[in-house]
């Protein structure tokens, strides 16, 4: 028996009509009935209503089969009634998307069977030749007509079908979902690390079922701490998350563990969490020329110089803000040049300025580009290479490094 006959054997032997149906799920009489003809079915949002009008659950309305009768009582001591409504496990939902896939199958059948009627009595006018043309013209329009308004009916069809398969399909996920409730805190930094406090509460609660919380970066290993079971059956742990560039990103997850069985459940995602809370900068040639004089010779000469960027980002949170950086070129491990910057200005931070700096002040940057000239040098040729180094300091005293390569020897074959 289908979705809709069992719709309409129970409806009648509760004694109701379609409109009493109706008003008791808060629908029309026109839906209820489709949902009996087959040519809707009801959707989650009115489908407890649905099954309580009629007496029974919602897992028996859509497959078929009564309720399993329970050993126990309910905690008032009273047995749970077998016409509960209540809402449908995943053999009710995954009936339910499969009648939705059965009616737009049907659907499509019809549009097919129409089409083929209309081509059948278009070649039947064909033959009566030139006599019929016209009216095979205007027969020739109509069919283009109703085929293009069962397509519109089909996409319709398609789309509703799509929302509510989508329906379904996420409520089956949340079945299979092992957390029931979860919350977390970032707390004080503390050196160069964040505590975080976590906290996550399982659907199922059992004896002997344990739990562990997992940071895992977009890149490196996952940093993992065991939970502690509280009174109430909640676990939580907290977790010291370095403030390291591996931590810009990462999720956050939970694994609860019943007799040997682990289900694992991603909590949330964090992004720009390194660079939410320091200064960061890169650096970058831009039109900085190496050459090589008089290779393979006792003459053999370095020529280095020209321009590179420098690109500083102020932490997005904290007050704290970029204050100076230098740029070395070292070759072979020693220092060639030297340039220092000064970025208070472009990131001066609030309250830190007055009078025509104050406007300089109040927009202060979030990132800035600098480009630095170097004087082109002569060199003899390095053993271990050339590098630009760039050092930047910020108002609370963190300082970060970024190199970048400028000449590399090569190896002998």
């Amino acid at each position: 028996m289908t979705i809709h006959e069992r719709i309409f054997t129970l409806r009648r032997a509760a004694g109701l009509s379609q409109e009493t149906l109706a008003e008791r799920v808060g629908v029309s009489r026109q839906a209820i009935g489709k949902w009996e003809s087959g040519t809707s079915l009801p959707g989650l949002d009115n489908l407890q209503s649905l099954a309580a009008a009629l007496g029974v659950g919602c897992d028996e309305l859509l497959t078929g089969e009564p309720p399993a009768m329970r050993d126990t009582a309910s905690p008032g001591g009273e047995a749970p009634a077998a016409g509960n409504a209540a809402e449908p496990t995943d053999t009710g939902l995954r009936a339910l998307l499969d009648a939705y896939a059965a009616a737009q199958a049907q659907a499509a059948r019809r549009q097919r069977l129409l089409l083929a009627c209309f081509f059948v009595m278009l070649l039947a006018l064909a033959g009566f030749g030139a006599f019929a043309g016209a009216q095979l013209r205007a027969l020739g329009g109509r069919v283009d007509g109703v085929s293009r308004q069962m397509d519109g009916i089909d996409e319709r069809i398609d789309q509703r079908v799509g929302a509510i398969r989508a329906g379904i399909e996420e409520s089956l996920r949340e079945q299979e979902r092992p957390v029931a409730g979860y919350d977390w805190q970032y707390g004080a930094e503390s050196g160069d690390t964040i505590p975080l406090t976590l906290t996550a509460t399982p659907k199922s609660r059992r004896d002997g079922t344990t739990a562990a919380f997992s940071i895992v970066p977009a890149e490196g290993g996952a940093l993992t701490v065991p939970a502690e079971q509280q009174a109430d059956g909640v676990f939580t742990a907290r977790l010291m998350i370095p403030l390291t560039e591996q931590y810009e990103s990462f999720s956050v997850l939970v694994a609860f563990t019943t007799d040997g069985e682990t289900q694992t459940q991603k909590l949330f995602r964090e992004v720009e969490f390194f660079s939410g809370r320091r200064m960061t900068a890169a650096l970058e040639l831009t039109d900085f020329r190496v050459e090589t004089l008089a290779p393979g010779t006792d003459r053999a000469r370095l020529s280095v110089g020209g321009k590179c960027a420098l690109s500083v980002r102020r932490a997005l949170q904290g007050d704290a803000v970029p204050e100076a950086a230098m740029v070395t070129l070292l070759v072979d491990g020693e220092e060639k040049a030297r340039e220092t910057l000064d970025l208070s200005r472009e990131f001066s931070a609030p309250g830190q300025t007055s009078g025509d700096d104050a406007q300089m002040s109040a927009s202060s940057s979030l990132a800035v580009t600098y480009y630095i000239d170097f004087d082109r040098l002569e060199l003899p040729l390095p053993d271990g290479g050339a590098v630009l180094v760039a050092d930047v300091t910020d108002s609370a005293g963190h300082q970060i490094t970024v190199l970048q390569n400028v000449y590399l020897p090569r190896e002998s074959p």
